[in-house]
């Protein structure tokens, strides 16, 4: 359950990532800012997976087939328990202590805890290379300065702008702009922004979406920063040949909440693009479809299935009380039953009986086949809540070696799940179940028998 529920986390974060894409080239032909975009874009990816489940419109996977249906599944972790039938005894439940979703949610917490202690051990260190820095003042701004860590501007309560000696080289008019773009990340308060955003990273760290996104918001501040130092006055061929010449001597010192001036090689074309960008024809078309295309991938995020919704059965069951409660009920219900191999009762949530199957063999050792019609094959198995197997002496049932209790969902009616509606439906289940059934109660086997 765990690991189908991490790839639909990816899956949404995909979905997520590639409509904040088409909102930004609508933002950008508009001219507005993006950087809202991408942190909206890690916001969703982390609260639609958290959420969907308890989402009034949403709906769940369809049921995989398979045994794992015939057994109740444990909330916590969603792996399908051991089924273990004895003598006499309804279906036992086993929980096994490691399975594929205990290691994932152990690689999960590690992988988090490693991260948050990065974090925090970047946090010292910026901390303690805060204090070894000068406060200076630098064309009448007051700056950090540092040997070779820069420009950039660091802090979470407090934001100062970090310097490296060799800005004070730059012509005049170089350093201004530098400043300007320094000043601009201080102004909207970049840093506390990434910082919020790792915080983010560390609650899904094995989601690729999540740091694809991490990057792009990274990006998107700087393309908003140079669009107001643009906006402010700046010539835009100076500006960007300060940025080229900046982008190999940027330094972020490997420190992850640093809102830096040109610390990717990688994003400088993007960046340039952006600032030379020419707006032709049609362009508020452009962005229509853009932002109409970003909508619907979005609203699609919101309504994919999510394996942990409500439509799968998830509840617990007290193995004890389910047995003898099934022994009693069966008892109940077939006092005075005519001598079968096997004996399947259908019954309502409610515990009402709805129908009864027979099965008998036509020779010693052979399989059981029906008398009757076959209800088994009209049975959805969405409506199937649970299956339980009896057998063995115990019963005190003369002439019948085994029952099938099969209990329906609540809400589920009867006339839908017999009428022959949904004959077009696999009743995966309920067919492993009678395959099973054989083995059961053969009188050649043991008092027990484990699968």
């Amino acid at each position: 359950m765990i690991a189908s529920w991490m790839l639909y986390a990816v899956v949404v974060g995909v979905l997520v990532s590639l409509a904040a894409l088409a909102a930004e080239k609508a933002l950008l032909l508009a001219r507005r800012p993006v950087r809202g975009v991408w942190a909206a874009a890690l916001f969703l990816s982390l609260l639609i997976p958290a959420v969907s489940p308890r989402l009034p419109w949403h709906f769940s996977l369809p049921p995989l087939p398979g045994l794992s249906r015939l057994a109740t599944v444990n909330p916590l972790t969603g792996i399908a328990p051991t089924i273990r039938l004895r003598e006499g005894a309804a279906l036992q439940v086993v929980e096994r202590r490691w399975g594929v979703d205990e290691i994932l949610l152990v690689l999960w917490g590690t992988s988090s805890g490693v991260l948050a202690l990065l974090l925090m051990y970047a946090v010292g260190v910026l901390q303690g290379r805060r204090r070894e820095w000068r406060r200076e003042s630098l064309d009448g701004v007051p700056v950090l300065l540092s040997r070779d860590i820069g420009p950039a501007v660091i802090g979470w309560r407090r934001l100062d702008i970090v310097m490296p000696e060799w800005v004070r080289d730059l012509e005049a008019e170089a350093r201004a702009l530098v400043l300007r773009h320094e000043m601009e990340h201080v102004a909207r308060r970049d840093p506390r922004l990434l910082m919020r955003t790792w915080l983010g990273i560390i609650a899904m760290p094995w989601n690729p979406a999540l740091w694809w996104q991490l990057r792009r918001l990274r990006r998107a501040i700087e393309v908003d920063c140079d669009a107001r130092v643009v906006a402010s006055g700046a010539d835009v061929s100076r500006y960007g040949s300060v940025l080229l010449e900046a982008v190999g001597r940027c330094n972020r010192g490997g420190l992850p909440a640093f809102a830096a001036f040109a610390e990717r090689s990688a994003d400088l074309e993007a960046r340039i693009k952006a600032l030379t960008a020419q707006r032709f024809g049609f362009w508020r078309g452009r962005a229509l479809v853009s932002a109409v295309v970003a909508s619907v991938l979005t609203v699609a995020a919101c309504l994919m299935p999510d394996s942990m919704a409500p439509g799968l059965s998830r509840h617990t069951v007290d193995p004890a009380a389910s047995s003898q409660s099934t022994l009693e009920w069966v008892r109940a219900q077939l006092v005075g039953h005519p001598p079968a191999d096997i004996v399947v009762l259908y019954r309502s949530h409610e515990g009402r009986l709805l129908k009864t199957e027979v099965l008998r063999r036509p020779s010693p050792g052979a399989r059981p086949g029906r008398v009757g019609p076959s209800i088994m094959a009209d049975v959805p198995p969405n409506d199937v809540e649970s299956v339980e197997v009896v057998r063995g002496p115990k019963l005190e049932l003369p002439g019948i070696d085994g029952v099938v209790v099969v209990t329906l969902k609540a809400g589920a009616r009867p006339a839908q799940s017999f009428g022959g509606a949904y004959r077009r439906e696999r009743a995966w289940a309920l067919q492993a179940t009678l395959d099973l059934v054989p083995k059961i109660v053969a009188a050649r086997y043991p008092n027990s028998y484990t699968r």
